[in-house]
């Protein structure tokens, strides 16, 4: 998510995050990666309805490059919903990103296959992956993205990059 939102700043495109309840990226990461906090508006809504309120506003506008909607566990959001936000992002040649966590929490490090799909969003999405990652040294990580659903390029691939982990947090 780091990477897409940092191509659309560079690009000059506006990004915007919705964060659900206590839900949110620790801002120092995003700054160390080269996000420009200044220019990146947050929403912080309560889980439900006004996640959807805040994403459809967004989208509407025709403002953003970039919506991040960081819904956490919380992903009950019906097909007409999804439709009617892909519509929106389409039309607005929008990159709408929906983060989702499974119940069993993928920093159990447990492989991307283990993870349910019964808190990922229906067949609109358009990739689905799996995160994983592994401490390899006291600050670095191994942090692998698998492919489970891919309507671009196929599923089954995979993206590994080593991480730095947050000062304070390691």
């Amino acid at each position: 998510v780091t990477g897409v939102l940092l191509e659309a700043q560079l690009r000059g495109e506006p990004v915007a995050w919705v964060a659900t309840g206590a839900t949110t990226f620790f801002p120092p990461d995003l700054a160390a990666s080269g996000i420009d906090l200044a220019a990146l508006p947050v929403i912080q809504v309560e889980k439900g309805l006004p996640v959807l309120r805040a994403a459809d506003a967004l989208l509407r506008s025709g403002s953003f490059g970039v919506v991040v909607l960081d819904l956490g566990e919380q992903v009950s959001m019906t097909l007409a919903v999804q439709t009617r936000l892909v519509g929106l992002a389409r039309r607005f040649a929008t990159a709408l990103i929906a983060l989702t966590r499974s119940r069993n929490h993928p920093q159990r490090t447990r492989g991307p296959r283990s993870q349910s799909r019964a808190n990922s969003l229906g067949s609109l999405v358009s990739l689905r992956a799996a995160c994983t990652h592994r401490r390899t040294d006291f600050d670095r990580f191994t942090c692998e993205l698998h492919a489970l659903k891919d309507k671009r390029r196929g599923p089954g691939w995979r993206h590994t990059e080593v991480c730095r982990g947050p000062n304070g947090l390691c």
